[in-house]
């Protein structure tokens, strides 16, 4: 009975010791460190995730709601990575692919705070736009979103995109439909 209680003891040890024992490890000296992941060890399982939930034909609820919190554990761990702007950004997309479009305006706004220099920061304030639009149907909220993309991207195609998502917001649902119609059934009698 003795050494089966013994054998357990030893088995849970090595069980520990396998999967990191806890939260800290040992640095110089012995000192306690926190056990964080390397960028690179984060890196190769986000590329893991993503390809298994991309490459399903159904939408994968669980596998998303996985890697948006991937994903925004390696922004906390690794802030000053170069592709922590990009993971924002994905988490900040997943969260409308999730529709918890709130919390996909709040993390898009993360990545305009958080990461003014990014070179892709205008994508942030147009997908910021268009969740506020399509998602949450605020209009007024959503003109000013465009706004912000137009005011200070003027010449970036988003620009003109979010000119045309003002003039759209003016309609009701019926009426944008009855004027998409009418616009196809222009530009299909143009071709003839």
């Amino acid at each position: 009975m003795k050494t089966m209680k013994q054998a357990l003891i030893l088995c849970s040890m090595l069980w520990l010791a396998a999967c990191g024992g806890g939260a800290q490890g040992e640095g110089e000296g012995g000192k306690p460190q926190p056990d964080v992941m390397t960028s690179e060890v984060m890196r190769g399982r986000i590329s893991r995730m993503e390809d298994s939930i991309w490459s399903r034909t159904e939408f994968d609820r669980r596998g998303a709601m996985a890697l948006q919190s991937v994903y925004l554990a390696f922004v906390k761990a690794h802030p000053q990575d170069t592709i922590a702007p990009e993971y924002l950004f994905r988490a900040a997309g997943t969260a409308k692919g999730l529709r918890n479009f709130e919390e996909s305006v709040r993390l898009f706004d993360r990545v305009i705070v958080e990461y003014p220099d990014w070179p892709r920061l205008v994508n942030a304030y147009y997908m910021k736009a268009l969740t506020i639009d399509d998602g949450l149907k605020e209009k007024g909220r959503a003109q000013q979103a465009y706004e912000q993309v137009i005011m200070r991207y003027p010449d970036h195609p988003f620009a003109e995109q979010s000119r045309g998502m003002i003039e759209l917001l003016r309609y009701s649902d019926a009426e944008l439909i009855e004027y998409l119609k009418k616009k196809n059934e222009g530009s299909a009698g143009a071709g003839r």
